[in-house]
């Protein structure tokens, strides 16, 4: 059976990643199932201040959020945006 690859690396699932999902043999986590399905997908690397974003067609980018204001809402929808504010 075929490993789903992973997206950081491009190498395949590891057994011991602990975003696994742990029933499936091929691997895979919500992230490849989300590009896998069409979406783009963007992850805060916390330890590093870097936003990625996954793009289906395999490419992805890294964008430094250290320079920017700390974040204090979250939101459902895009159009809630307008609601936040930034420190």
């Amino acid at each position: 059976m075929k490993q789903i690859k992973c997206p950081f690396d491009g190498t395949p699932c590891q057994s011991d990643c602990i975003d696994r999902f742990p029933h499936r043999q091929e691997g895979g986590c919500r992230l490849t199932d989300h590009l896998a399905a069409g979406m783009s997908v963007l992850v805060i690397n916390k330890p590093t201040a870097e936003l990625i974003g996954f793009y289906p067609d395999g490419t992805h980018e890294v964008f430094d959020l250290s320079d920017l204001p700390a974040i204090i809402c979250s939101v459902d929808s895009p159009d809630e945006l307008s609601g936040c504010r930034s420190n």
